[in-house]
């Protein structure tokens, strides 16, 4: 799903169950290095991943404190 898409699911979510939408959004994205049909991640993308895990951990904290 395109980033549009999914924050259009968000909005009509939160409306079919009465919840505030989120104040903020964070995305946090790897660009894949090729887009063939497969199973699992790529060397290089799970080099990313803890990269990514440390940023959304840290993003959560620091919402956390607000």
């Amino acid at each position: 799903m395109t980033p549009d898409a999914v924050l259009a699911l968000l909005d009509t979510l939160c409306a079919g169950t009465g919840a505030a939408p989120p104040r903020r959004i964070h995305v946090v994205g790897c660009e894949p290095a090729a887009l063939d049909e497969g199973i699992g991640l790529s060397p290089r993308v799970a080099a990313a991943v803890p990269e990514a895990v440390r940023m959304v951990t840290e993003l959560v904290r620091q919402e956390a404190a607000v």
